[in-house]
């Protein structure tokens, strides 16, 4: 079974492949909004459409690579625990919950990407609307370097507390820099807004890493599927309430509303830390107890 830097570089990769392609379909939509004719738009929604199919097709093709299926099912049966030394379930470990939880908090930084910056260039900044496009773009290549170079290091899993701090560090820093590009002339506010996309990006991409690293880590061996899981809820809550947070709260108190996401950060990220401090569970003989400072 892949180790905890295993699972991290691979999901670093999928993180990779991910954004660029997220950056070739922009700069396809973006030709097909160039050319402003039907047949280009219609053109582009039928090729999207097809790329369902392909993907499907792909994914149908997968085989697992090792031993037959029921060799496998055969040893999983062997490695798993008495019934009394099975795991708990993920959600009656209150450190696992409170780690979910603030790792959700700590996900907002996708909602100030994709809902909150492109409504603050249409409503508090004077830069077309077309920056969004460049800023986006920034974003997804940034991401590509990133993870492949974290993939290289391998740094941040060694300690993923401290690289929590350090993303928070980062998040942190875009707030304020987007907190003072108010008022600014357009050519001002686009590179500002650039340097706050920096800093927010290298934030997220540290927070993926250390927060997969994590994920993995204080996942039991007999029931990591379902804890890998339950992780995957903070992404549900950030999509839930970083909507509404971004527009209803932080882009109506202007740079006050900055402040109070710089605030959220710095507190989700040290309470991932104070609930990491300790192994979640009770150590199983598989896993070796772990804790990050």
């Amino acid at each position: 079974s892949a180790s905890g830097p295993d699972w991290a570089q691979t999901m670093g990769l999928v993180r990779s492949v991910r954004n660029a392609a997220l950056g070739t379909g922009m700069l396809v939509a973006a030709l097909a909004l160039a050319a402003h004719t039907r047949s280009a738009m219609m053109a582009t929604l039928i090729a999207d459409g097809m790329s369902f199919f392909v993907l499907a097709a792909v994914v149908a093709s997968i085989r697992l690579e090792g031993a037959p299926a029921r060799a496998r099912k055969q040893a999983a049966g062997q490695q798993r625990p008495a019934v009394g030394e099975r795991s708990p379930a993920p959600l009656r470990q209150p450190r696992f919950v409170a780690l979910t939880v603030c790792n959700g908090l700590l996900l907002l930084h996708d909602s100030v990407l994709f809902v909150l910056l492109p409504v603050w260039i249409v409503t508090q900044s004077r830069l077309p609307t077309p920056s969004f496009s460049i800023l986006l773009a920034v974003n997804t290549g940034l991401t590509v370097i990133l993870q492949l170079l974290f993939r290289r290091t391998g740094r941040i899993t060694e300690n993923p507390g401290r690289a929590l701090t350090l993303a928070a560090a980062f998040l942190v820093g875009s707030c304020a820099v987007f907190a003072a590009a108010r008022g600014l002339s357009a050519a001002a506010s686009l590179a500002v807004a650039v340097a706050a996309v920096v800093l927010l990006t290298v934030g997220e991409n540290v927070h993926a890493v250390a927060s997969w690293q994590l994920s993995f880590d204080f996942a039991p061996a007999d029931r990591r599927s379902e804890y890998l899981s339950a992780f995957n809820l903070g992404q549900g809550l950030q999509g839930i309430a970083g909507p509404a947070l971004m527009t209803s709260v932080v882009l109506v108190l202007g740079p006050a509303g900055w402040l109070l996401l710089a605030m959220i950060f710095t507190g989700s990220a040290a309470g991932c830390k104070l609930a990491a401090r300790r192994p979640v569970l009770e150590p199983s003989p598989a896993r070796e107890e772990v804790g990050y400072s």
